[in-house]
């Protein structure tokens, strides 16, 4: 038989089982037909059989017209045409090796391979491992240690400066003079500075500290330790009424009346500082920035004092900065331009040293001030003047020096009177009544 005339011919098959099954009757001469009852009815006979399974047939192994159940593919009318391989004879298949062939659905045949569901189709951007016992448990991201312990440390910071404050906000009082001019202004305070020489006979350094709360300014007035005063001692030098009036207390309040005579008042409190404590200060604040003007080159073994220092910024500890205050050789104007750079050391030290790093330095830099320092201020009023500097800040820090001439022998600073006054109402004077020319002695 043809090939090509196969499918017509089960679909004839197809159409002709069909009656025989809706007209319950059987076509004697079909072989197939015949072949079909006789292996049933031996089946029912032999007892054996029945509770074996029939063997499964190949689908290739049998000749002869093949009966194809209904299906979905049926339908009344013309029958669909399908597409077939022709069947070939293989020879009997033993049942061990039998192996039913695998069909394609007709509905896997005639649709296209739908598109895999998202869920189905595998991640391209995580590699699967082949075996679970192999795989690696994902790697957590890193949590960000340093940051949060650098956030935890200056959390730490802010609570420790806000309690600072707030002590110093309770601690502090302002220092105020007993002998006044009549009203003050408000947040207006000056005080005396002075620092000893090596012998701790004499106050090479002198300077009035002026706080300005309201206009948040401070000023640092220099007075040259060669300025002339009404004096019963001789030579006429503010820098000898320290050591020759007993020092200490005595001397220091000695020294307050010169200094009252120069500026038309009196000063709130004095603090005084000798050398060793100011080399112990510098190191314990941890040295001091600062651009030295020029070479210094200077000994001294009477004073044991030598100083060698380069021209440049750069970082000076206790002794260095000792030497730089003290050097005066190498200047045109001596003693004025020293004073001039110990002015400037001091607001530069002021300005580093009320930084927030050096916040920690300040507990024992001012437990060495305590100790070892002459002054008529209490605890409160340091830490009013501690609080007013960090309020204030320095960068409206005003540093000047007491207007003056020379006298005709050279050997005295004359401090102007109009000038002086003019200096004095405008930065220093902490009260509402103006300081005049003739309350200023000017020698």
């Amino acid at each position: 038989m043809d090939p090509r005339n196969q499918p017509a011919q089960d679909d004839e098959d197809l159409l002709r089982d069909i009656r025989k099954i809706l007209d319950d009757r059987h076509d004697a001469d079909d072989p197939y037909e015949r072949g079909f009852a006789d292996k049933l009815y031996e089946d029912c006979e032999d007892p054996t059989l029945q509770t074996q399974q029939p063997p499964r047939r190949q689908q290739n192994s049998v000749s002869g017209p093949v009966i194809h159940a209904y299906n979905s593919d049926f339908r009344r009318g013309a029958a669909p045409q399908r597409r077939e391989e022709p069947t070939t004879y293989l020879g009997p298949v033993e049942e061990d090796d039998y192996e039913p062939p695998r069909r394609q659905s007709q509905r896997s045949r005639r649709e296209p391979e739908r598109a895999p569901r998202r869920e189905e189709q595998p991640r391209r951007h995580r590699a699967v491992p082949e075996s679970g016992y192999d795989a690696e448990p994902p790697k957590k991201k890193k949590k960000h240690r340093f940051a949060r312990g650098l956030g935890k440390l200056l959390l730490i910071l802010l609570v420790l400066f806000a309690l600072v404050i707030g002590v110093m906000l309770l601690l502090a009082k302002q220092p105020k003079a007993e002998e006044t001019l009549g009203a003050r202004r408000d947040g207006c305070s000056t005080i005396l500075l002075a620092g000893t020489d090596k012998s701790g006979d004499r106050t090479d350094t002198v300077m009035l500290l002026s706080v300005d709360r309201s206009a948040k300014r401070l000023t640092l007035l220099s007075i040259p330790r060669d300025t002339k005063v009404n004096s019963t001692y001789t030579p006429h030098k503010i820098n000898i009424a320290y050591g020759v009036n007993g020092k200490d207390q005595e001397g220091m309040e000695a020294l307050m009346d010169y200094v009252t005579e120069l500026v038309g008042f009196r000063p709130d409190g004095y603090v005084l500082i000798d050398l060793d404590v100011f080399v112990d200060l510098v190191d314990k604040m941890g040295g001091v920035k600062f651009d030295v003007p020029c070479d210094m080159d200077y000994s001294d073994p009477a004073q044991d004092l030598t100083i060698d220092l380069k021209a440049g910024m750069q970082r000076l500890n206790g002794e260095q900065a000792m030497g730089l205050v003290r050097f005066r050789s190498g200047y045109a104007m001596a003693d004025l331009q020293r004073v001039n750079v110990q002015r400037d050391f001091m607001l530069a030290a002021m300005h580093q040293w009320v930084s927030v790093w050096n916040l920690w330095r300040l507990p024992s830099a001012a437990r060495l001030l305590s100790a070892h320092t002459v002054t008529d201020l209490s605890t409160r009023n340091l830490v009013w003047l501690a609080e007013s500097v960090a309020l204030c800040g320095t960068s409206n820090l005003q540093t000047l020096t007491i207007p003056y001439t020379f006298s005709g022998d050279g050997m005295y600073v004359l401090a102007d009177p109009y000038e002086t006054a003019d200096v004095v109402n405008a930065y220093l004077n902490p009260y509402e009544t103006d300081v005049s020319p003739d309350d200023i002695y000017g020698g």
